[in-house]
């Protein structure tokens, strides 16, 4: 993978799953940037992202940022659904 660029693992949560699980994204594009795509593609009003299963990230963090403090194995793992869930 070419330096500045984050692989974005997407793990679909009560969604639709998406052709391409596994997307490319500059470092420095925003969470936004995510969040507007994904919705888009997958038709939905409201969409909650959320890192690591374990929280939800604002929409002004830049995706490189998040990879580079919780990613694995260069990865950034992101589950996606229309509502949070827990549990």
């Amino acid at each position: 993978m070419e330096d500045g660029a984050v692989k974005v693992n997407l793990v679909p949560a009560n969604a639709p799953v998406l052709r391409e699980r596994v997307l490319t994204f500059k470092a420095n594009a925003r969470v936004y940037d995510l969040h507007r795509m994904l919705r888009e593609r997958l038709k939905l009003e409201t969409l909650v992202l959320i890192v690591e299963t374990c929280f939800a990230p604002t929409l002004d963090q830049e995706l490189g940022d998040l990879a580079k403090n919780f990613g694995r194995n260069g990865t950034l793992h992101i589950t996606y659904g229309p509502q949070a869930v827990f549990g």
